[in-house]
């Protein structure tokens, strides 16, 4: 493990390949501070030519947030949302997970 904490705010639903991604985040810490909404739709700029072109990343849609929460901890193998931190802007939760010592 790398580091005691990684804070991801409103920025894994840009990455192409989330799941894999959530996998190396959950191997190299103990704690994810993630700030997201119940709906994401992520892009990113991609440049060709000298012209940029936003494309489509990831999307996720949950109906609330306990099925959010579900979402992560198989997104963060090994990790359960302990805490619901608050709220920021546009409706984004700030949330708590830490991987399960079982």
């Amino acid at each position: 493990m790398g580091f005691d904490t990684i804070c991801l705010f409103s920025v894994i639903h840009h990455t192409k390949d989330m799941k894999n991604n959530g996998k190396k985040i959950a191997a190299a810490c103990g704690r994810i501070i993630i700030e997201c909404r119940l709906k994401e739709n992520g892009t990113k700029p991609v440049s060709k030519h000298g012209k940029t072109k936003w494309t489509r990343t990831t999307i996720w849609n949950y109906d609330n947030e306990e099925d959010l929460m579900t979402g992560l901890s198989h997104l963060f193998p090994g990790f359960k949302v302990v805490k619901n931190i608050g709220y920021a802007d546009k409706n984004r939760m700030i949330l708590e997970l830490l991987k399960n010592n079982d």
